[in-house]
């Protein structure tokens, strides 16, 4: 007994030496991209991202690891994605959809649509049809099984997957100015991407054992709608719902702490519910966050709008970092333990590159021819082309992607074909990011779409929305109204003859009638500008107001109106 309870607490103290190794080593890589990240975003360290940045320190982890043959090795290369989809994601997605400028995402919806869906559709199947044609004729080291179309598929499903914080990170920061329509349209495309790019792939692992799945079929496609459409109606409702809850909690502004929290596990409640039923946690994810940028951001205390920007924006970095450094772990141990096949990585390589030029420029000519102002040049397409950089998301789905048969570790003969599509996808990344993302920043001023922006003339923009500044201040040239809903009063500002008046006079009869339900019953119920411009109004005037009818008359409309809702 007393050997035993000996061997028990050894083993503990072994646990405890081991948890504090892997302690220090996440925190300290973290630490060290915190440092080198820093002097990237201050022009000290040029033609190196970020994410570039992790994957090397995380190699150079791995490498340290496997010389020195640790024991904590095979548990690294047995992770299985369930850690990243979980604890990772959520928090990466979430930010993305808080910090979204809804005014440039919505004004752009359709072209971002269909980059996002149809293009996501098109590049996953012309790299699936490639890589089971290169697979037939043995020239890319993928065996010939009955599972390989649907290997294929979700290899296409995966690889069309772009990175949205390497994109944005190169196109959206503070660090260059960019054309407004080309950062709406990869800032919005790149989230969205993702969002359809998991679904697609979840779909695609529910018809596995199918005997010969086709991507084009209606069976795919019709649970591929259904679980999209689903995740969306699920994720704006949370956010509504929470949205609400804070609009009529007017205590709740003296809780700094509460708002955060609440923000937090309601977005996290959100994400777990919504994969329960089977649906797309990230997407439902990302239109939670959308909602609460829009109307939620406005029932915050200003502590909580400072923080939440903070304190979301700080995880998301730290989760995308802890990513690109695990992939850089993995691709170290992986060496001469999980199956490489360089015509693979070649070809597939290849593949992708074709398959986003396939989408990118026949949907810019197809969208042009429907955009009456601000096309889309072809300067931006070839940007948008180039920007397609592969990330975070394409290396975790990868490591979802199953072994046939029972027998499952990496390196099996069973695990061949998926230990080729991790180990394709991890040289892809590195590939896209290294080389890609390092000379985007001289393609893009080249083709004169981005110029650098002098650091002292940035701006601190902390106490702005989530989503960037929404409402114009010359919007309230006029005299404020009074608006009144049981005991609430706010102010509504007359919206005639002002710029975003003379905006919303050229969107179509849907986006108008939207725009006043927004704003007669949306915002009053569950925040907005509106709500915020009325805190400092008197309560005790009341008038009736009445919301302005808004026609498209010609002599009123702009020269250059447009004839469709979204472009």
């Amino acid at each position: 007994m007393a050997s035993q309870l000996r061997d028990q607490a050894l083993e503990a103290d072994h646990n405890d030496v081991v948890a504090s190794m892997n302690s220090i080593i996440l925190s300290g890589s973290l630490l060290a991209l915190v440092g080198i990240g820093y002097r990237i975003n201050t022009h000290r360290l040029k033609h190196l991202p970020e994410s570039g940045a992790a994957m090397t320190l995380g190699f150079l982890v791995g490498s340290v690891v496997r010389a020195l043959q640790l024991e904590q090795e095979e548990a690294l290369l047995n992770f299985r994605g369930s850690f990243f989809f979980y604890v990772l994601l959520p928090p990466i997605i979430f930010e993305a959809g808080l910090s979204l400028k809804t005014q440039l995402f919505v004004d752009n919806l359709g072209s971002i649509l269909a980059f996002a869906v149809v293009g996501t559709l098109i590049s996953t199947w012309v790299v699936s049809a490639s890589m089971r044609w290169a697979a037939e004729t043995q020239l890319i080291g993928l065996q010939d099984t009955p599972q390989l179309p649907i290997y294929c598929h979700l290899f296409g499903a995966l690889i069309s997957a772009t990175d949205p914080v390497a994109t944005i990170a190169l196109f959206g920061s503070s660090r260059f100015r960019t054309d407004p329509l080309l950062h709406s349209l990869i800032n919005g495309e790149s989230v969205l991407n993702d969002a359809v790019a998991i679904v697609l792939f979840s779909t695609l692992t529910h018809h596995m054992q199918e005997p010969e799945p086709r991507l084009i079929s209606i069976g795919i496609l019709g649970h591929f709608g259904i679980v999209l459409v689903g995740s969306v109606i699920m994720g704006v409702a949370a956010g509504a719902m929470l949205s609400w809850c804070f609009s009529c909690s007017n205590d709740l502004t003296r809780f700094p702490d509460y708002e955060i929290a609440g923000m937090f596990l309601g977005a996290y409640l959100t994400f777990a519910v919504t994969q329960l039923f089977g649906l797309s946690g990230i997407t439902a994810l990302f239109c939670f966050g959308v909602v609460l940028a829009h109307y939620n951001w406005y029932n915050l205390s200003e502590p909580s709008k400072v923080a939440s920007k903070v304190i979301f924006g700080t995880i998301a970095k730290l989760a995308e970092a802890g990513v690109f450094v695990y992939l850089g772990v993995v691709a170290a141990l992986s060496l001469g333990r999980f199956h490489w096949h360089g015509g693979c990585i070649l070809f597939a390589l290849v593949a992708i590159i074709v398959a986003r030029a396939a989408h990118v420029f026949p949907l810019s000519v197809l969208l042009n021819l429907c955009r009456r102002t601000r096309k889309i040049t072809n300067n931006m397409s070839v940007v948008m082309w180039v920007s397609g950089l592969r990330g975070a998301i394409a290396f975790a789905l990868s490591l979802r992607v199953p072994c046939e048969g029972r027998e499952y570790f990496r390196g099996s003969e069973a695990c061949r074909n998926s230990d080729l599509l991790v180990t394709t996808t991890i040289s892809i990344v590195l590939a896209t990011t290294m080389v890609v993302g390092t000379a985007m920043e001289k393609i893009a001023t080249a083709l004169a779409v981005i110029e650098p922006v002098d650091p002292n003339q940035q701006l601190d923009s902390l106490s702005e929305p989530l989503a960037g500044p929404q409402v114009d201040d010359n919007i309230v040239k006029d005299p404020a109204r009074i608006h009144t809903s049981g005991s609430r009063t706010w102010a509504l500002p007359s919206v005639s003859w002002t710029l975003p008046a003379l905006r919303f006079h050229s969107r179509g009869h849907l986006y108008q009638a939207f725009a006043r339900f927004d704003l007669e019953v949306l915002q009053p119920t569950f925040g907005g500008p509106c709500r915020a411009r009325g805190k400092d109004v008197d309560r005790t005037q009341k008038e009736t107001f009445e919301m302005p009818k808004y026609e498209a008359e010609e002599e009123d409309a702009p020269l250059q109106s447009r004839a469709f809702i979204f472009e």
